[in-house]
């Protein structure tokens, strides 16, 4: 007979169910998350329409949710259960999570804005100077950001050079300039570009030399584009964010005034009905650049108007 002392250590086998779950969670938050990512990279290069972006997106962030309710579900059941596949799910709970932060960061910067598809400042009182030439672009909501415009101490033409360097600099279109009131207007026209014969009347042109025109042919001469020196200028670019690249008519118009340059902006999303704020920080970033470029001038310090 044998006298066993002390606790005796049980053995065998646990049957622990694998909870199905836990992949179905895996499987659509991973590709939630592709969806995300080759939708926003197809509409950023022109290969799908803004309306394909929505319902991609769209389906990208049920499929998240579901991920994220199953993953909840399994975690719960392999916490109470001892069932295997609470790692699997929280794998997926995380990748859910990843793929729902663009959404909660459009959320933000819909309810920090005002609500609609235009910026402008204030000196900008015309009802629309915007050019859409997209057909079919959505017209600007109620709701439109409004910001002081600008008044610097120096010549519309600083001004206007200043706004072109940043332009280029940000890689935008600058699609058309237009001036008024020139400083330098162009010479009268002789009497044979209006009509009227020289020899019959007695008229005899004589070419003087211009020292302007010998810099310029020894420089290579001035840029075909290049608009004359003028008190007003009204420019029009095309602009696009850096994420989809989706398209912004913004209109810069410069005007001088008692020896000081006003500048005010209007930027207007072409196909967006709802710019997130984009065009009230395409606005503020050209200001925020102007108050840097402007600042080495001599008696030019900017100011709000």
């Amino acid at each position: 007979m044998t006298i066993l002392h002390g606790p005796t250590r049980a053995t065998g086998h646990y049957l622990r169910r694998r909870l199905r779950t836990a992949d179905y969670a895996w499987r659509f938050s991973a590709f939630a998350a592709l969806l995300l990512v080759v939708a926003l990279a197809a509409f950023r290069f022109g290969s799908i329409t803004l309306q394909t972006l929505y319902g991609s997106l769209a389906t990208a962030a049920v499929l998240a949710v579901l991920a994220a309710l199953l993953a909840l579900v399994t975690v719960a059941r392999a916490w109470h259960r001892g069932d295997v596949g609470a790692g699997r799910a929280i794998a997926a709970l995380f990748m859910a999570m990843l793929v729902s932060l663009p959404f909660a960061g459009a959320l933000i910067l819909y309810a920090s804005s005002a609500g609609g598809n235009l910026a402008t400042t204030e000196g900008f009182a015309e009802p629309d100077p915007v050019r859409t030439r997209e057909a079919g672009a959505p017209a600007a909501s109620a709701g439109t950001a409004t910001l002081p415009g600008r008044r610097f101490a120096t010549s519309a033409a600083q001004v206007f050079a200043a706004v072109r360097t940043i332009v280029a600099d940000k890689g935008w279109t600058l699609q058309e300039v237009s001036t008024a009131r020139p400083i330098n207007p162009p010479p009268m026209p002789l009497p044979g570009a209006l009509g009227v014969d020289p020899a019959r009347h007695g008229l005899i042109p004589i070419p003087l030399p211009d020292p302007r025109e010998e810099a310029d042919g020894a420089a290579g001469g001035p840029a075909p584009d290049e608009p004359p020196e003028s008190a007003e200028y009204t420019l029009h670019v095309l602009a696009r964010d850096f994420v989809l690249k989706l398209p912004s008519e913004v209109t810069i118009h410069i005007a001088e005034s008692d020896g000081e340059a006003l500048l005010d902006m209007r930027a207007q999303s072409q196909v967006a009905p709802y710019d997130l704020g984009q065009n009230r920080r395409f606005i503020e970033d050209i200001l925020a650049r102007l108050d840097i470029a402007l600042a080495g001038i001599q008696g030019a310090p900017a100011a709000d108007e």
